[in-house]
C-alpha cells in the first residue's frame, strides 16, 4: 500500500519509544511547555516519526533554554568500559594485494573484559558511580541505582532538594512500569527525552574522558579495571569544565536542528 497514511497496529509496533510520556511531562512548569507543545510531542511518537525527526523536534523545543535552566538538570547514563578498549580503526600504507598480509591486519579481542557503569552529573558536580554487576533490570535499577546512588547524588548536587529535573534515556529498565511508579512516588520531575540521543547528552563527553584516564592507568585484569574506573572518576573533570559542558546544550540543539536530527560532532 502506498500513497496513503498508514496507521495500523503493526506499524505502531515499529515506532521508537521517544520517552515523551505523560509521566515525563511533569516538568511542564519549569520547562515552560504549553499544553499544545506537550500534545505535539506525543503526536510525534504516535505518528511514527523517526528518531532523527523526534530529536530535531526536541532540539527545537529546547533551544531557547537558558544556562540556568540547563543547570537544573541531572544527567544520567550507563556506559561500558573495556579492558582492551581500542575501538578505533587504524590505517596502514600497503601495496595492492597486501590487504591480507599480517603486517596489514589488526588483531582483535573476541571477548574483551568489560565493565558496565552508571552515574550522573549536573553543572555543579558529578554523582555517585556504580559498577553494574550482571544485567540491569528494572528491579535492580530501582533498588541499587536509584535508591542507593541517585538519591544520595541528589542530596550532594542539590543539598536543599532544590528544584531539579532528572534526565534518563528510554532503556527498558528506565521506562518499566515500576520505574515510572518509583519516580512518581518520589515526586521527581523527568526531562522528556527523544529516545537514544547520545549527542544531546553532555555526560557522554564525561564517559570519553573517563575512558581516556582509565587507559592511561593500563589495567591488566577486571579487578584493576574497576579500580582504575573508581579512582579516575574522582579526577575526571573540574566544576568549571562541567559548567562549560552543560552550557554547550544550546549549541548541541543548534547542531541537531542543522543536521536534521542526525548525529552531530557532539
Amino acid at each position: 500500500m502506498s500513497g496513503g497514511v498508514r496507521n495500523t497496529k503493526e506499524d505502531n509496533k515499529n515506532i521508537p519509544d521517544s520517552s515523551y510520556s505523560q509521566e515525563a511531562m511533569t516538568s511542564n512548569k519549569r520547562v515552560d511547555w504549553t499544553p499544545r507543545k506537550r500534545c505535539n510531542l506525543i503526536v510525534l511518537r504516535e505518528s511514527g516519526l523517526s528518531y532523527a525527526e523526534i530529536a530535531r523536534q526536541w532540539a527545537k523545543e529546547h533551544i531557547n533554554w537558558t544556562d540556568d535552566q540547563w543547570s537544573q538538570v541531572i544527567w544520567s547514563d550507563e556506559s561500558k568500559i573495556s579492558l582492551f578498549c581500542s575501538d578505533r580503526r587504524k590505517y596502514v600504507r600497503r601495496r595492492i594485494g597486501e590487504e591480507l598480509h599480517p603486517d596489514c591486519i589488526q588483531a582483535t579481542v573476541q571477548n574483551p573484559v568489560s565493565v558496565m557503569i552508571w552515574s550522573c552529573m549536573s553543572a555543579d558536580g558529578i554523582g555517585r558511580l556504580h559498577v553494574i554487576d550482571g544485567t540491569l533490570n528494572a528491579r535492580k535499577y530501582i533498588d541499587i541505582i536509584l535508591e542507593l546512588k541517585l538519591l544520595p547524588s541528589i542530596r550532594d548536587l542539590f543539598p536543599n532538594y532544590a528544584s531539579f529535573i532528572f534526565q534518563k534515556d528510554s532503556a527498558p529498565c528506565h521506562t518499566a512500569k515500576i520505574s515510572k511508579e518509583w519516580f512518581r512516588t518520589k515526586s521527581i520531575k523527568l526531562l522528556s527525552w527523544p529516545g537514544t540521543s547520545p549527542d544531546l547528552n553532555p555526560i557522554e563527553n564525561l564517559w570519553n574522558r573517563l575512558k581516556t584516564l582509565v587507559r592511561m592507568r593500563r589495567p591488566s585484569n577486571k579487578r584493576e579495571l574497576i579500580e582504575a574506573i573508581i579512582v579516575s572518576w574522582h579526577h575526571v573533570i573540574t566544576k568549571e569544565e562541567l559548567k562549560t559542558l552543560v552550557s554547550s546544550m544550546k549549541r548541541r540543539c543548534e547542531a541537531v536542528i542543522k543536521n536534521k536530527g542526525y548525529p552531530t560532532k557532539y
